[in-house]
C-alpha cells in the first residue's frame, strides 16, 4: 500500500491508502507521537488528531501472509494559538495577591512570562505538569498580562489582577 495525505488541518490528518495490495490482512498506521490505528483494508482512510505541534514520521505497516511492509512519510503539524481549549491552562485566584497558582496540563515543561501594562517582562517561571503555585509578592498591585508556553510551542495567553 502506498499511504498518502489527503488533507489536513491545524490538529488532525486525514490519510488514505493506494493501490492496496491484494492479499493484505490489516493495516496499522503508526502516527509518529506513540499512537496506533488499526484499519482493515476495505476501510483504509483513517484520520489522527495531533495533541502537539511538530514534526511527525507516519508509518503505514501492511500485514500479508509474505510478511510486513512499511511505507513512511513526514508530516508536520502546527498548532494555532487559538486552538487551545483555554479550560486546559487555569490561573487563579484572580484577582490575587502574594501567590497564583497555574494548573499546566502539559507533559512537557513549559514557561509563564507576567508583563507590566506597558509590555515590558516583570517576572517569568518555569511550569511543570499539574498544580504550579507561583509567589507574586515582588510585582506592584494592579494588571498584568501573561503568557504561558508549553515547550512544544503552544501559547495561552491572559490576564491577571494583583490586589
Amino acid at each position: 500500500p502506498w499511504p498518502k495525505l489527503v488533507s489536513s488541518n491545524v490538529s488532525s490528518v486525514t490519510a488514505i491508502v493506494q493501490d492496496v495490495v491484494f492479499g493484505s490482512d490489516s493495516l496499522v498506521w503508526f502516527w509518529g507521537d506513540g499512537s496506533s490505528t488499526s484499519t482493515r483494508c476495505d476501510s483504509a482512510s483513517t484520520t489522527h488528531v495531533y495533541t502537539a505541534g511538530g514534526s511527525y514520521n507516519v508509518c503505514l505497516r501492511n500485514y500479508s501472509a509474505c510478511g510486513q511492509a512499511d511505507s513512511c512519510f513526514t508530516i508536520n503539524i502546527s498548532l494555532e494559538a487559538s486552538h487551545i481549549a483555554t479550560a486546559q491552562i487555569m490561573v487563579y485566584p484572580n484577582p490575587a495577591s502574594t501567590q497564583v497558582s497555574i494548573s499546566y496540563p502539559y507533559i512537557q515543561q513549559g514557561t509563564v512570562t507576567f508583563y507590566n501594562l506597558q509590555g515590558k517582562q516583570v517576572q517569568q517561571s518555569n511550569l511543570r505538569n499539574g498544580q504550579n503555585t507561583l509567589d507574586v509578592s515582588s510585582l506592584a498591585k494592579g494588571l498584568y498580562t501573561y503568557s504561558v508556553v508549553a515547550k512544544s510551542g503552544q501559547v495561552y495567553n491572559g490576564k491577571l489582577v494583583l490586589q
